[in-house]
């Protein structure tokens, strides 16, 4: 199979259009990772006012993060964005094999133009 100078190219630009991909899945991740956590705040918050306090909610620390783990699981806002998030990362770790895959594409292809061009001279 001879492989052409354009086909390197087209294969280079759909490795661009993946990068740029995978930067705006980042970008929206750390969004959804924010709102996430913020949404967690709320939680948390809403259950230490409800009780008077955090010493009143639980004893220790790692009774709370129990409590608190089993109110975000109740909340149905907090599971969608949880699994938004989870879907999300999902898409982010296909795109970056995806990269892979194209990068790879490419290294075979520039070594066999290389390859074409040593035999020619």
């Amino acid at each position: 199979m001879q492989i052409t100078y354009e086909q390197a190219l087209q294969v280079a630009e759909e490795l661009k259009t993946a990068k740029l991909q995978a930067a705006e899945l980042s970008s929206a991740i750390s969004l959804e990772q924010h709102e996430l956590a913020v949404n967690k705040a709320k939680i948390e918050r809403g259950l230490i006012r409800k009780v008077g306090g955090e010493k009143q909610l639980a004893p220790t620390v790692e009774d709370r993060e129990r409590i608190f783990t089993v109110a975000c699981d109740a909340d149905d806002e907090y599971k969608r964005r949880w699994r938004n998030l989870h879907d999300k990362n999902l898409v982010l770790s296909r795109s970056k094999i995806e990269i892979s895959t194209l990068e790879e594409k490419l290294r075979i292809m520039l070594e066999a133009l290389r390859s074409e061009r040593h035999q020619q001279d």
